[in-house]
């Protein structure tokens, strides 16, 4: 009985580390935000370091939009990336790809449109 109870905490106090995986904590633009100015960069900020190894901005008829981007060699937990060029009106979508320190992979996506007044 007493190995059981010892497994049983173990289990509860270790879990949430061994299943924690790197996450958007926080974006700017914030998902699914309305702007009335086009954003010039996007950040993303991650609850722990990892690489950003992908990052496509898409317009409102799903082209993909230039943008300063470079994969990642480097850990970081705030990653900035800058828009080349002036976005139109509609709806804009991120999709990301990082590699957390842990080396597991996470995807992930946000969106936010840009209105006019």
């Amino acid at each position: 009985m007493k190995i059981k109870n010892i497994l049983i905490i173990t289990l509860i106090f270790t879990s949430p580390y061994l299943w924690a995986h790197t996450a958007l904590e926080d974006s700017v633009p914030e998902n699914r935000a309305t702007l009335i100015e086009a954003p010039k960069q996007i950040v993303l900020s991650f609850t722990q370091p990892a690489k950003l190894v992908k990052f496509e901005l898409l317009s409102p008829e799903n082209e993909t939009i230039d943008t300063v981007f470079k994969p990642s060699l480097v850990d970081s937990q705030e990653f900035i990336i800058k828009i080349d060029k002036a976005l139109t009106l509609g709806l804009h979508t991120v999709f990301w790809t990082l590699i957390g320190a842990d080396g597991h992979k996470v995807e992930g996506d946000l969106q936010f449109t840009v209105k006019s007044l």
